[in-house]
C-alpha cells in the first residue's frame, strides 16, 4: 500500500493537484499496482546505517525523480541536495507564490520536510546544503565544490552518483562541479544518472548532451541494485508542493545510470 505525506502532517498548498496526480500514476502506469486510497499518511523505512552510496541532487526532489529506484535498492544511501538553502523571510518568488506559499522561506522549509519524508520512505538519509540556485541568488561553483568536498570527506562513500546535468542550468552546473570534485577521490567509483524528466521532455537536446557525456568520459551503461518502481512512485508523492509543476509519469520511465571511466582535469 502506498502511503506518503508531507512532513509533520502539514497539508501542502497543492495537495489537490497531488491527489489528481496520484490517480494518474495508479491508472495510467501499468507497471505500478498501488492502493488508490486518498489517505496520505507517513510510512517510512529510514535506515540507521549509512550505506556505501552517496547521491548528489541539484534540487529537493531530483534524486527521487531521477534515481528513486537506485535509492530504494541501496538502503542507507546519503542524498546530498545542493540547492536547498532557505531564503530570508522577505524573499518572495513568483513560483513559490504560485505553489501557495506566502514567501520563499516558507516554501523551502516545507520542501525540505517533503524531501526528508520521501527519502525516508526509500531508506535514504537527507543532507541539505545551504546553497541557492538560479531561483534565488545563486552561489558560485567554488562554493558548491567546497561544500560537496566536505560532505564526501565526511561520509567516505565507495560510490558516488550525480546528475549528467541535462537542460536546466542548475543541473548543468552541478553536473560539471561534482565530477570535478570527484577527481580528488580516485578510489571512489563514479556514476552519473540521466536527469528526469528532462531526458524525456527535451529529447533531442538531452540525447546530444548524453552522447557528448559518454564520449568525453568513456562512460558505459551500468547497473546497481535497484528497487521497485512502485516504491519510487510512492516517494514521489511526498513532494506535494512540486507535483503540480513536475511531469511525474515521465519520471517513472526506466532510470539509466552510467559509470565513468575517464576523469576531467581538475581546473
Amino acid at each position: 500500500m502506498c502511503r506518503a505525506t508531507a512532513n509533520s502532517g502539514n497539508t501542502s498548498p497543492s495537495e489537490p493537484a497531488a491527489t489528481k496526480t496520484y490517480r494518474r500514476l495508479t491508472s495510467l502506469s501499468p507497471q505500478i499496482r498501488l492502493n488508490t486510497s486518498a489517505s496520505l499518511s507517513t510510512n517510512t523505512r529510514k535506515s540507521d546505517t549509512i550505506g556505501d552510496v552517496l547521491v548528489i541532487s541539484p534540487h529537493l526532489d531530483d534524486a527521487v525523480f531521477s534515481a528513486g529506484q537506485l535509492l530504494a535498492g541501496n538502503p542507507g544511501t546519503v542524498v546530498v541536495t545542493v540547492f536547498a538553502g532557505v531564503p530570508a523571510p522577505e524573499t518572495v518568488d513568483a513560483y513559490d507564490q504560485g505553489c501557495g506559499f506566502a514567501n520563499s522561506e516558507q516554501a523551502m522549509r516545507h520542501r525540505r520536510g517533503e524531501d526528508e519524508t520521501a527519502l525516508g520512505m526509500l531508506g535514504a538519509k537527507a543532507v541539505h546544503l545551504d546553497l541557492f540556485g538560479i531561483q534565488y541568488a545563486t552561489h558560485g561553483d567554488e562554493e558548491i565544490a567546497g561544500a560537496l568536498d566536505e560532505v564526501i570527506s565526511r561520509f567516505g562513500p565507495g560510490r558516488v552518483a550525480g546528475p549528467i546535468g541535462l537542460v536546466h542550468p542548475d543541473h548543468e552546473r552541478v553536473g560539471a562541479v561534482w565530477r570535478r570534485v570527484l577527481n580528488r577521490y580516485p578510489e571512489i567509483e563514479q556514476y552519473a544518472y540521466e536527469d528526469l524528466p528532462y531526458r524525456l521532455t527535451f529529447p533531442r537536446r538531452s540525447s546530444r548532451a548524453i552522447s557528448a557525456f559518454v564520449r568525453d568520459h568513456g562512460a558505459v551503461e551500468a547497473r546497481l541494485p535497484a528497487g521497485d518502481v512502485g516504491a519510487k512512485a510512492c516517494a514521489m508523492l511526498a513532494y506535494l508542493s512540486q507535483l503540480r509543476a513536475a511531469t511525474p509519469l515521465k519520471c517513472l520511465e526506466p532510470e539509466r545510470l552510467w559509470r565513468l571511466a575517464n576523469r576531467l582535469e581538475d581546473t
